[in-house]
């Protein structure tokens, strides 16, 4: 055999060995791949890490039973998704369904929003308070400066989990339905304002779904409270000590809230002289931004409105409004 057929040779059976190997390697790793015939989904959605979760069959379920399978999987959202432990620690028993949707929804915020873009401030939930018949959003309290916490409760344990429609939010408790005091405590620029409510046994009532609920609360922010004092030093008043000791101070506090109403930003007109607690009137005016009027002439400027909790709404305010002075 001539030397240059035997090489003709010997090459045809070396590429006949070589595609042999590659075939047989393809077949190996087919059948040694637990997916195998599988579609992989490296694109889930927001329900879909859910269900796929084994820490999260209750809030699972819970999505199925509620039929919140489908608005998850339509829109795009962030969700703060309780884990079996976080449901093991309460009692759903005694929620209706209506509640029960309701409170899921409180764990969802439309939009995608990443830890990152978190920052402190109120966020609008997905579920609605029922005492206006309109359907306004709830808020809930993002608190980052110790990881991310919410209302003062719940801890993000595991962040960012991304789906193809936003972003799942891993958490300990299970976010209720927030009060207004609840939103006001959870917020630490209004530390001065939750001492003056516990210290005058304000809380139980302005936590309350019942009458005089809804309320309408015009809230001082710490920084208002200072901007009392700084204005307030004739009086003798110079640390947050002498305010809370104020003889009158269950009149001031309640000189802030309205009762059985809210009154949203939209609804605010020019003039409007709606009556407190405290049973004297404030005005409300439009023509410069909103602002109150107090019962001494002065003039307080509303910077943040409609923070909306189940038992009634809050604007916050730059400075301390006062009743008729003893």
């Amino acid at each position: 055999m001539a030397i240059s057929q035997l090489h003709m040779r010997i090459s045809k059976i070396l590429v006949f060995i070589i595609i042999s190997l590659i075939f047989v390697f393809a077949i190996f790793s087919c059948d040694t791949n637990d997916d195998a015939g599988q579609i992989i989904n490296n694109n889930p959605t927001t329900f879909e890490i859910i269900a796929n979760s084994p820490d999260h069959t209750t809030l699972e379920q819970a999505l199925v039973n509620a039929d919140l399978v489908d608005v998850l999987n339509s829109g795009t959202f962030t969700v703060f998704a309780p884990t079996d432990d976080a449901f093991s620690t309460i009692d759903l028993g005694g929620f209706s369904s209506d509640d029960i949707r309701n409170i899921l929804l409180n764990h969802v915020i439309t939009g995608n929003v990443e830890s990152t873009d978190l920052a402190n401030g109120y966020y609008k939930t997905n579920a609605a308070e029922t005492y206006s018949g309109d359907d306004n959003k709830i808020d809930i309290y993002v608190n980052v400066d110790g990881g991310v916490v919410l209302n003062a409760s719940a801890t993000v344990t595991s962040p960012d989990l991304t789906a193809s429609n936003g972003t799942i939010h891993v958490v300990d408790q299970v976010i209720s339905i927030p009060h207004i005091v609840t939103l006001a405590a959870a917020n630490p620029n209004f530390s001065n304002l939750e001492t003056a409510l516990i210290q005058e046994n304000l809380v139980t009532t302005l936590s309350s779904d019942a009458s005089p609920a809804p309320f309408t609360v015009f809230a001082p922010s710490d920084t208002a409270f200072q901007a009392f004092l700084d204005e307030s030093t004739t009086d003798n008043l110079e640390t947050i000590d002498d305010v809370l000791s104020l003889p009158f101070l269950s009149d001031v506090l309640t000189y802030h809230v309205l009762g059985n109403t809210t009154v949203r930003s939209g609804e605010i007109t020019d003039g409007l002289t709606p009556v407190t607690l405290q049973t004297e009137t404030i005005t409300l005016n439009t023509s410069d931004g909103v602002t109150i009027t107090d019962q001494n002439g002065r003039v307080v400027n509303v910077i943040s409105t409609d923070v909306t909790g189940s038992n009634g709404v809050i604007h916050v305010l730059d400075n301390v409004i006062l009743p008729t002075l003893p």
